[in-house]
């Protein structure tokens, strides 16, 4: 008889998710970054251990190569399945069997069969293979429109067919996919350029650091200031202090954090998802208030 998948859901309790694939002796799951965070936390912490998964399906956000091994490690996987799509875009790169570890932990997969993907630049015109732009697709995964709402539906996608993601992306020449963020997330800051994924990796590699939150605020001076939103683990300490001596020397000062806070977790959509714009509103009422 065919083994049970398991798919995360915020419903459920981390506890009993994994209590749930021992006990049903799952061998695929599939899940948000974040989500798996809290299973690999939660294994540990309560020395429940996963032996039968094979397979591990991440997908709904940037997934950075540390958590990636980490999935890998913590709950024995034969088999990591990067995946990329959108609720409006079924989906358009996954993984191939056979591919490589560098390839799972580096890319978003390779692109869907009878799915037409390019990566453009703001005019809409195509950029080199391995040069960052905005990523649109268009086949069979992309949705006939937005219910009774015609011109949304005709801002998302082109008379063409094509579907604007809204994702910066890069397209290499053996057609897998990297994503670099969501275009309206790029920070700007006195004209450099910050992708957020990139800093909340970075964030991730700290051992005391379970998740992190990176976006922009306005700021008249400089634009936009940097903000990082930190799930540090159970029982640490973590200062404003400790954060910013990590940053010393390992990245450029221009992408330290002005603004460092911490949270004991994060507001996710139903599907898991962080939602970065409640946490910049918190911030904004935060300096409002001491102004």
């Amino acid at each position: 008889m065919e083994q049970l998948a398991s798919f995360l859901l915020p419903c459920l309790t981390t506890r009993k998710t994994l209590e749930a694939i021992i006990q049903e002796k799952c061998s695929r799951i599939s899940g948000t970054p974040s989500l798996y965070v809290d299973m690999i936390t939660t294994s540990r912490d309560l020395g429940l251990k996963v032996t039968t998964l094979q397979v591990a399906i991440y997908t709904g956000a940037p997934c950075s190569k540390q958590l990636a091994m980490e999935i890998k490690e913590t709950f024995n996987i034969k088999t990591l399945f990067p995946a990329y799509g959108l609720t409006e875009v079924a989906g358009s790169f996954i993984s191939q069997s056979g591919d490589s570890l560098e390839k799972v932990t580096s890319t978003v997969g390779y692109v869907f069969d009878y799915v037409e993907v390019k990566v453009v630049d703001k005019n809409g015109r195509m950029v080199p293979m391995g040069t960052p732009g905005e990523l649109w697709v268009r086949g069979f995964s992309v949705m006939l429109g937005y219910w009774k709402d015609e011109e949304r539906t005709r801002q998302f996608i082109t008379r063409e067919g094509w579907a604007k993601t809204g994702d910066e992306f890069v397209l290499q020449e053996d057609g897998y996919g990297r994503i670099l963020g969501r275009l309206k997330d790029v920070i700007i800051r006195i004209g450099d350029k910050i992708f957020p994924a990139e800093m909340e990796e970075f964030f991730t590699l700290h051992p005391d650091i379970l998740e992190a939150q990176v976006f922009g605020i306005p700021d008249e001076r400089v634009g936009e200031e940097i903000c990082a939103y930190l799930r540090v683990k159970e029982g640490t300490n973590l200062t404003e202090e400790d954060v910013r001596n990590y940053c010393k020397n390992k990245i450029p000062e221009y992408k330290v954090p002005r603004y460092i806070r911490f949270v004991k977790d994060f507001e996710r959509t139903s599907v898991g998802k962080v939602q970065k714009f409640l946490l910049l509103k918190k911030l904004q009422a935060e300096l409002n208030n001491t102004a």
